[in-house]
């Protein structure tokens, strides 16, 4: 039988890196978009791609799906408006040119998964968001809803097209993890202002299964909450990343004030409050791993993931 062929953008990045080492290889081929391709290996090649020019080198046409992660990094840099601008335009911009190299070439795909984000709700407080939730009324809502745009475009060039809006991914090789986890080896272990937000997360290892789900078992048009099905307030995520890291850290505010100072508008990142439920995927077959924190946590600690 011969292989699919999977292609990725964002393929370097923490989720995408970790995905392309649990995608079996003796199933698929992938090819990994990128701006600075790198020898190919074995069932790994590499193709450039580079939205300023417009530029797709032609072998992206073999896919049989596409997995879109790129995007740059939300909280990587202060939100200017310039910044801003490279966050939408990064998503919305990538995406736009995946979709015009397949209309334009009159090519299908099997199959095209999206990253989107829970930022796509804003602030909610104890609200309970599924899939059919309205979108928030704040950047991070506005980016999300134009990425999710620029998503649906491709139901014209796929059978089956999903959307993640994915929660905090928990791994320590990056995203709030891995700054949350030094400190904790010190004895400080914050919570940011009152602690009653509610942060919605989910193991990295659960969220590429779930990506990989998408793809075998296609069905249709669909957006999935990609989270683990059991939000907890900051204050409690804080204390069960404790607890699962068997920690001596003082449990203590940060004050919210002094966030909002130190970060402006960034800040929303940390104090919004979003108590997002994955209801959809929860309808198929699909199995978490890791539904709980404290056993999330243990794993990617001692597995280094």
């Amino acid at each position: 039988m011969s292989k699919e062929t999977i292609v990725i953008a964002g393929g370097t990045g923490l989720v995408g890196s970790r995905l392309i080492d649990l995608i079996d290889t003796n199933k698929y081929k992938i090819i990994i978009l990128t701006r600075s391709p790198k020898e190919d290996r074995g069932s790994i090649s590499y193709a450039k791609w580079d939205t300023s020019t417009g530029y797709m080198d032609p072998k992206v046409l073999n896919a049989d799906h596409i997995i879109n992660l790129a995007g740059a990094g939300i909280a990587d840099q202060r939100w200017t408006d310039k910044r801003k601008k490279q966050l939408i335009d990064s998503r919305v911009d990538t995406t736009n040119l995946l979709y015009r190299t397949f209309d334009t070439n009159h090519k299908k795909l099997r199959s095209y998964i999206g990253a989107s984000a829970i930022g796509y709700y804003g602030d909610r407080g104890e609200e309970k968001l599924m899939e059919a939730a309205s979108p928030g009324n704040e950047f991070l809502s506005e980016c999300c809803v134009m990425w999710e745009s620029a998503h649906q475009q491709m139901e014209q060039v796929a059978q089956s097209t999903s959307i993640l809006r994915i929660g905090i991914v928990m791994s320590t090789l990056g995203g709030a993890f891995s700054k949350i986890h030094p400190p904790m080896k010190l004895g400080m272990a914050n919570y940011f202002g009152d602690g009653k937000q509610y942060y919605s997360w989910i193991h990295i290892d659960d969220l590429c299964h779930m990506i990989m789900y998408n793809i075998e078992n296609p069905d249709g048009h669909k957006v999935y909450n990609a989270v683990a099905p059991l939000p907890d307030t900051n204050k409690d995520f804080t204390k069960k990343i404790k607890k699962g890291l068997d920690s001596y850290a003082i449990v203590a505010p940060a004050p919210a004030f002094a966030l909002k100072l130190m970060l402006g508008e960034m800040s929303k990142v940390v104090l919004n409050s979003s108590r997002v439920y994955p209801e959809q995927i929860l309808k198929t077959s699909f199995e978490y791993r890791f539904p709980l924190l404290e056993d999330a946590v243990q794993d990617i600690v001692e597995n280094e993931i």
